[in-house]
């Protein structure tokens, strides 16, 4: 799997002292564990629980979602959803055009973090997908491989400016993996599609 190689040569091997110092020491300790969940060769979905499972350790997590981007069909879909340690996945749930905060990322390229007060962003069905009632911070971040955005991750929590550290880009090696992990499995469908019409 090329992605497992890709994972560790260029995250475990060649983060350099100059990336650590950028982002103070904090860095190494976030993404390292997280680094060494991704190298393992499971199902994405899995990997995404894994994840956020750790991640719920440093940060307040109450909802975390996986949004996959179909670059032919130009559309967003959500894959899985991550709430209490639980994981939901299996059917795809694609999301409007219409007023969308999902979008607005995936035309700007870059995370975004942002606090919920009275109105939360987004339409309707976003809301509800991507945050509880409660509450009051949502991280929304680009999944980006070979300059291409492969998917969103979006995290909500209770606590106000939860995700500013994300924002500032602490987790920008573990994003750029699971890129390539979405890259990964991305050629594999297209593979079992095309195989498909020859058989066909």
């Amino acid at each position: 799997m090329k992605t497992d190689s890709f994972l560790f040569e260029k995250y475990h091997s060649n983060l350099n002292e100059e990336q650590y110092l950028n982002n103070w020491d904090i860095s190494p300790a976030l993404c390292n564990p997280l680094l060494t969940i991704l190298k393992q060769n499971k199902p994405v979905a899995t990997l995404f629980h894994k994840m956020t499972n750790k991640l719920s350790k440093y940060f307040s997590i109450s909802r975390a979602t996986l949004i996959i981007n179909d670059s032919l069909q130009k559309t967003l879909g959500v894959t899985a959803i991550w709430r209490n340690f639980q994981i939901q996945n299996g059917l795809t749930l694609i999301m409007p055009r219409k007023n969308s905060l999902l979008y607005e990322i995936l035309n700007n390229r870059k995370i975004k973090s942002l606090p919920i007060f009275s109105k939360a962003p987004g339409n309707i069905i976003e809301n509800k997908i991507l945050l509880n009632k409660s509450d009051s911070a949502l991280a929304i971040c680009p999944m980006i491989s070979e300059n291409m955005i492969r998917g969103l991750i979006s995290f909500s929590s209770p606590v106000p400016y939860a995700f500013e550290m994300i924002e500032q880009g602490y987790l920008g090696s573990v994003f750029e993996a699971f890129g390539y992990l979405l890259s990964d499995e991305y050629e594999k469908s297209n593979k079992i599609i095309n195989a498909m019409g020859e058989l066909g």
